[in-house]
């Protein structure tokens, strides 16, 4: 997509681009139900944040409308401010407060605090202070509905806010039936969703909770609670695991744990009454001095079920194969594990940003450029989970095919290219990190690149891109055990 700020500056009589009465400055990110710029507001010279809503109709474009209105008369210090709301054409847009991270950046979400690996008590402090904002919101009447790491930016003072209440619930009610089935008419994203609202059952504030604990323990585990690639895989998870907690009681306290395993209670009536008693728990371990408190090492709570194990992986990584329609390229990937794996020789060394999980080939877009789909997509590589993160790219891939916005703005094939070329590379990445400590996860990483890699050449068939993917494509083929991913 076209940087107007870029066209701009190249070409100073080409006007920007025209969202109602505001100027297009650049574009922060992207998504299934429309994109957000940053913007200049000519009336008060000032900029602000627009998010464009892909909208599904006249009913849809007003309960986005009344939506952001809720949301408008919510004035809290951790929730984001809505200016405005307005129309392009059928589409409706708001107009929020426009929040940047440390040095000007957008790498402020909570995606990028997970993978700073902060000190637990440095999580908690931005997370009990998005939880007054939920808990502002919930006592207005407002449910949040789609909670995750992703609707929570952090400004270059620290101070988080939550955005995007409603959005996906009101966006997911108004799918088409043909476009939505399942999960699509649900409220939530699948990791961060309650068991209640897994089995159809409409969330309130209770999930919003369960939800909020999801996301605080991926952040100072490193990794999900809980993992499912389907609903009923999440439903088995929940019911049967014991929350995975690979880290040790030096970087993650028993009592933490103990107050994020009541707000992950299969049972809703069994988490706390409300999102403030919740918050109320941890300013309560906050405030207790460093050290106080520390269980021995033998009352750890159990890990739970080892994620990551190669039956898992080989049995998703067949499903998702299924889907693309490439059984038979996986498989060669992931066979025999008695075969010993050659330790390839990268044939062009990606280009990482340091901070970013993502791995980026030259011709990608720069890191900072990145949406939160595809750095979450990436943070779930680096952590091992790649079923989870094909399920993601999987739904976002198709939630940007390429098409046309009132205003001339498009999800172009490049875009679409670029993006999937990144989650290639990363899997590549990560399988050159895993090949002398574990050749089998190693060969399943390098399968998922191939795979990807083949998409991005069906995206844009030639050019850099192409020339890149191509480039992922020789250097995965060296992890397969028999001499040939194309048989």
């Amino acid at each position: 997509m076209v940087d107007a700020r870029t066209a701009h500056q190249a070409h100073p009589d080409n006007p920007l681009v025209k969202i109602g009465r505001f100027d297009g400055w650049k574009l922060i990110g992207q998504g299934g139900y429309g994109a957000v710029f940053e913007v200049i507001d000519p009336e008060l010279d000032r900029h602000v944040a627009l998010k464009l809503c892909l909208t599904r109709g006249p009913k849809a474009a007003e309960a986005i409308t009344r939506e952001a209105k809720v949301m408008a008369k919510l004035s809290h210090p951790n929730i984001i401010t809505v200016h405005e709301t307005g129309k392009l054409g059928e589409d409706v847009f708001f107009v929020m407060e426009l929040v940047e991270g440390a040095n000007g950046k957008f790498e402020n979400t909570g995606n990028h605090l997970i993978y700073k690996r902060p000190h637990w008590r440095d999580a908690v402090n931005v997370y009990r202070q998005v939880g007054r904002g939920l808990a502002a919101a919930h006592e207005a009447g407002v449910v949040h509905g789609d909670f995750k790491p992703g609707n929570v930016l952090t400004d270059s003072t620290g101070r988080p806010r939550v955005v995007d209440f409603g959005l996906a619930q009101v966006m997911r009610s108004y799918e088409p039936d043909e476009a939505g089935e399942g999960l699509e008419h649900r409220m939530g994203t699948l990791p961060y969703m309650a068991p209640e609202v897994l089995r159809g059952e409409p969330g309130d504030v209770r999930a919003d909770q369960w939800s909020f604990c999801v996301a605080l323990w991926e952040t100072v585990e490193g990794v999900l609670p809980y993992l499912g690639a389907t609903t009923l895989a999440l439903l088995e998870s929940i019911t049967d695991d014991e929350p995975f907690s690979p880290r040790s009681a030096a970087e993650v306290p028993a009592k933490l744990r103990a107050i994020l395993r009541k707000g992950l209670s299969a049972d809703p009536r069994e988490r706390y009454p409300s999102m403030a008693a919740l918050v109320d728990a941890l300013d309560e371990l906050i405030e207790e001095p460093p050290g106080e408190g520390k269980p021995p090492e033998r009352e750890l709570p159990p890990a739970g079920r080892p994620r990551g194990g190669i039956l898992f992986f080989l049995a998703m990584g067949a499903a998702f194969c299924l889907m693309l329609g490439a059984l038979g390229h996986a498989l060669l990937f992931v066979g025999s594990g008695s075969t010993p794996t050659p330790t390839p020789t990268p044939a062009a060394a990606p280009v990482s940003e340091p901070g970013s999980p993502c791995a980026l080939p030259a011709s990608a877009r720069p890191s900072t450029d990145l949406d939160d789909d595809v750095l979450a997509t990436c943070v779930l590589i680096r952590a091992g989970h790649f079923e989870q993160a094909n399920d993601l790219w999987e739904r976002q891939r198709t939630a940007r095919e390429p098409r046309l916005w009132n205003d001339g703005l498009v999800h172009t094939p490049t875009d679409l290219g670029s993006d999937t070329l990144v989650v290639a590379q990363t899997f590549l990445d990560q399988a050159e990190a895993l090949g002398r400590t574990n050749p089998s996860e190693a060969r399943i990483a390098a399968a998922e690149a191939y795979l990807w890699a083949t998409l991005v050449i069906s995206d844009v068939e030639e050019g850099e891109l192409a020339a890149d993917a191509a480039a992922v494509i020789k250097h995965a083929d060296l992890y397969q055990p028999f001499g040939g991913a194309g048989g």
